[in-house]
């Protein structure tokens, strides 16, 4: 006898939906794609970083002209303890991409800069450095740069493109002739509006960044401001004109100044500083 329509539709699907619900039990239960794990970094390094600043070098105590001169005998005794403690001369440049971009950096960094452009970085302290294979930074005054007379003599151009195919030195500014007493370097003068104030840094500014480039093939970077003295409009020119590095005294910049930034602490080295006793 036929079964009735009926039946033979019940029973088809009694055969069929347990096969077509275990082909989708078996694809939901496939394993799902691995997901890409967040790329780590080193942490950042935690402790000051050194800043070690220098100016003139002579060869001896007589050749001492005043408190920011540094015998080369002295020189060498702190580059001496820096390498025997495990410290590693690294540039500014290092230090931003450390902090900026998670680029390592070594246990025990420390920055060192030369103030000014004297001719004695080249003949005197460039050798050691050389020695111990120890990166600085040197901020030269343009008008300065290659000048003897009635100065204490600055090394020239060629001779700064030789420290700088070393590997070791990078030129910065240090203005091109703010580097003042009367007024204290980028100080606004007297009954000098604010316009005509800014303009005046501006040109300053322009000027040694188009020496640099010139001479160098690049453009700098960073600026450290004359004796130190800084203000909200000269911040404000100086990143205007290019500078991502400014360093100046706390006290005379509102906001969060580069040091700060970038972890850095100042030490000034003087004729009488003991590097030791700096780095306790």
């Amino acid at each position: 006898m036929l079964k009735h329509p009926s039946y033979i539709c019940i029973l088809l699907l009694s055969i069929t939906l347990p096969l077509l619900l275990g082909c989708q039990t078996t694809q939901s239960a496939s394993p799902s794609p691995q997901v890409k794990k967040p790329t780590t970094y080193a942490p950042k390094h935690q402790d000051p970083i050194p800043l070690l600043v220098y100016h003139h070098f002579c060869e001896t105590e007589a050749g001492v002209v005043s408190g920011a001169t540094r015998t080369i005998a002295n020189f060498k005794i702190d580059m001496q303890y820096l390498h025997q403690q495990g410290y590693t001369a690294v540039s500014y440049q290092d230090v931003m991409n450390h902090y900026d971009n998670n680029s390592p950096l070594p246990p025990k960094p420390y920055v060192m800069r030369f103030d000014d452009g004297y001719l004695s970085n080249y003949t005197l302290a460039f050798p050691v450095m050389q020695q111990y294979n120890a990166k600085a930074t040197i901020c030269v005054i343009g008008v300065h740069v290659g000048k003897s007379k009635n100065v204490i003599p600055r090394f020239t151009w060629a001779q700064a493109r030789e420290m700088i195919d070393s590997g070791l030195i990078s030129i910065q500014s240090h203005t091109y002739d703010l580097h003042k007493a009367d007024p204290l370097g980028v100080t606004r003068l007297e009954n000098e509006s604010l316009a005509d104030y800014k303009t005046r840094l501006k040109n300053d500014f322009t000027k040694v960044n188009t020496l640099i480039e010139q001479n160098l093939g690049y453009k700098p970077y960073l600026l450290a401001f004359p004796n130190r003295v800084c203000n909200p409009a000269a911040q404000q020119v100086a990143e205007d004109s290019g500078y991502t590095f400014t360093t100046a005294r706390l006290e005379t910049i509102p906001q969060q100044t580069s040091n700060q930034k970038y972890n850095l602490k100042r030490y000034s080295i003087f004729s009488n500083s003991k590097l030791s006793d700096l780095l306790k």
